[in-house]
């Protein structure tokens, strides 16, 4: 009686061990998954913060200061939008595996909305130049709102995968559950 216990109990640490270094493994592979991710959209996402930072948002003020003429504002903005197309395929040729699927949809959507936003800023020669800035504007907001929510589930992904934080991608909000 006393074998069969025994028997039962090392059986039952051998699955039980087995079980946690499968799980390692596995969570091993994610961490590599994710960073492997990170490193791929991370130069993307720096380019297109500072492209936002230090030249977009500086020259759409000024262009509601005055002191950015139409002309210049339009022609910026279509160099931008085709950035934004650019720097979405660069997002889209990095893989993700189904653990970023949510990750990646979300920079997808953000970064055509950012597209579309400043397509916008393309009509600020025309008459309906109030009306572009405006749909501009609300587009923007809603872009940075789905890549916030992207950038905060990538950061709670490396966060319970004990990856280091990075402040391209902070955690903005509390962490979806999955």
């Amino acid at each position: 009686m006393i074998l069969l216990v025994g028997t039962a109990l090392l059986v039952f640490g051998v699955v039980l061990g087995g079980v946690q270094a499968v799980q390692r493994h596995q969570a091993s592979v994610e961490a590599q998954q994710v960073s492997q991710y990170t490193a791929g959209v991370l130069p993307q996402a720096r380019q297109a913060g500072q492209l936002v930072a230090q030249t977009i948002v500086p020259a759409i003020d000024g262009y509601g200061a005055g002191l950015v003429q139409p002309a210049t504002l339009a022609q910026a903005a279509a160099v931008w939008q085709q950035f934004f197309v650019k720097t979405r395929a660069g997002f889209a040729r990095v893989a993700h595996p189904d653990a970023l699927a949510p990750v990646a949809a979300g920079f997808d959507r953000a970064l055509m909305e950012y597209a579309k936003a400043v397509a916008y800023f393309e009509q600020v020669q025309t008459v309906q130049a109030a009306p572009a800035v405006r749909a501009g504007s609300l587009e923007a907001k809603r872009a940075d709102a789905d890549y916030a929510a992207a950038a905060n589930r990538l950061a709670c992904l490396r966060l319970s995968l004990g990856l280091p934080a990075l402040p391209e991608f902070a955690r903005s909000g509390a962490c979806p559950s999955t």
